[in-house]
């Protein structure tokens, strides 16, 4: 994986973090989201107050959060700022982690489309994320 990848990964991961680490701080706040409701259709609140906004009992932006955070840290250690020994086949694991994110993410998107019919511009954010990241890996994947 070359250098602008690894940095592509870290920078993509840290607004992953942000992003899912704010909604989970206003799942358990119990906050709104007020300023992210533009019409019927695109409402933050009505996406993340549905019974669809928590899965096995803990927000679905936690595993987000979780995921991000494992990606970041993974970059850092790929662009060799932590010292640690990688196994040989962590790119399996990384690309199987982000493979299920993906797969997740469908999941919600199908969610917000058919069943809600109403958007969350941060879970929008978030799918483009994981799709490019996912992609990333799988060109790098590739041209190995």
């Amino acid at each position: 994986m070359n250098k602008n990848t690894k940095t592509l990964l870290l920078i993509l991961s840290f607004i992953g973090v942000i992003i899912s680490g704010y909604l989970t701080y206003v799942h358990y706040a119990g906050a709104e989201l007020g300023y992210c409701h533009f019409n019927d259709t695109f409402d933050c609140d009505k996406v993340n107050k549905s019974i669809y906004a928590e899965f096995l009992g803990l927000p679905v932006a936690l595993f987000g959060f979780l995921m991000y955070l494992v990606l970041f840290i993974y970059s850092f250690f790929l662009l060799g700022k932590l010292k640690l020994k990688l196994p040989a086949d962590h790119l399996f694991y990384i690309r199987l982690l982000t493979g299920v994110g993906v797969l997740f993410t469908l999941y919600l998107i199908s969610i917000e489309a058919f069943v809600l019919k109403a958007w969350c511009i941060f879970c929008l954010i978030h799918s483009v994320l994981i799709f490019i990241i996912f992609t990333l890996l799988m060109i790098e994947r590739k041209a190995a």
